[in-house]
């Protein structure tokens, strides 16, 4: 089954906040859309994507802990 955007997710979208990443901030991204969502669920109420918690890049991983250990101290 292919996994097709039906713009629901633009009503639901999330406001970018930058100043600490967005993954750091709770928020996940659909792939499929290429949208930000701000929830708990693993699966985008547009397309039913699986939602990614996590960047993909080396050297967004790298970062995203480097700011993981920053807020913990």
């Amino acid at each position: 089954m292919a996994l097709l955007c039906k713009d629901l997710c633009q009503k639901h979208k999330a406001r970018f906040e930058h100043s600490k990443g967005m993954y750091l901030n709770g928020y996940r991204f659909c792939r499929v859309c290429q949208v930000w969502f701000n929830t708990d669920s693993l699966y985008c109420i547009c397309c039913g994507g699986r939602l990614g918690a996590r960047p993909r890049s080396k050297k967004s991983k790298l970062l995203l802990s480097k700011m993981v250990v920053l807020v913990k101290q």
